[in-house]
């Protein structure tokens, strides 16, 4: 198996095929040429920060929240095409996920280019420059799968699964879809025991009676149910369906809770149409449906 380029080699060997160094564009993005060229960083600027790969480990195992982490350079035109769509994120889910960004640019740009860059985007997430010899060791950890390509986008769950993997450009629309999914059992988990009680439960006025008269008028339509709630044997679920069909009824199931209508209106209802089904097709129906609640 060949192992994966170096991502700056990539930018070195390949970039006119998947990532051109685009010199113009960088050198207008950073300044007017009236401007005068200072070597300190403006105080206004992006702070980045120089990690190794010790670092880089630390930084890709999520804390407690989804983890989005999208690798680019400023060399790399498709990276740059895509950050106001990253920009856009990071506002839609701050404090709700972490977002970082690694830059793979020369260590050189950590003070010039890159906060630059950050600054014209209006950029506020956490941004690094991965510097480190071993550069496929850093990809490899990330995903066998990616070749060193830039931009590269993925995404972790709270416990660092890998949940999305993306090398190329991004689309909004589906890194929303693929965060929300992630999002969405963490906002169901705030509802709290206090909570399930306080909740208000319909409470049913149908009788006994009703049960029997719907009953009555079902069979009639030749269209009877079966109301079955609590706890049933493996055997008798495996044979509602064949009694569905061979005697015409409808089993409507409701787990463990009472249906709606009531208890005492669902027994009556099953009694009066069970009673129906045994006269018409003989008495051993009644044992058949004896898993019903009568």
């Amino acid at each position: 198996m060949l192992q994966a380029l170096s991502i700056r080699a990539w930018a070195i060997t390949f970039g006119w095929l998947i990532a051109p160094i685009f010199l113009i564009s960088a050198v207008a993005a950073q300044a007017p040429p009236s401007a005068p060229v200072s070597s300190k960083v403006p105080p206004t600027q992006p702070v980045v920060t120089k990690i190794d790969q010790k670092r880089f480990t630390e930084l890709i195992k999520p804390n407690g929240k989804p983890l989005l982490i999208n690798f680019w350079a400023t060399w790399c035109e498709p990276c740059r095409e895509e950050f106001p769509a990253l920009v856009k994120i990071d506002s839609e889910y701050k404090g709700k996920i972490d977002f970082i960004t690694i830059s793979l640019d020369f260590e050189e740009e950590i003070t010039t280019g890159v906060p630059k860059f950050l600054a014209l985007m209006k950029a506020s997430m956490p941004t690094y420059v991965l510097i480190t010899p071993d550069e496929t060791a850093a990809i490899s950890m990330i995903s066998k799968e990616w070749a060193g390509g830039l931009p590269m986008t993925v995404l972790y769950d709270p416990s660092g699964k890998l949940a999305y993997f993306r090398q190329g450009l991004v689309r909004h629309d589906i890194l929303q879809r693929e965060i929300n999914k992630l999002l969405t059992p963490a906002i169901s988990s705030v509802i709290d025991s206090r909570q399930i009680v306080d909740l208000p439960l319909l409470r049913s006025t149908r009788t006994a009676d009703d049960g029997v008269n719907d009953a009555l008028r079902d069979i009639g339509h030749g269209k009877p149910n079966v109301f079955v709630y609590g706890l049933m044997p493996s055997s008798v679920l495996d044979g509602i369906e064949s009694l569905q069909k061979r005697y015409s009824v409808s089993i409507k199931g409701s787990g463990c809770f009472v249906p709606f209508e009531g208890e005492a209106y669902a027994r009556a209802y099953n009694r009066t149409v069970i009673t129906a089904l045994s006269k018409r097709h003989g008495e051993h129906v009644s044992q058949l449906f004896s898993f019903a609640n009568q």
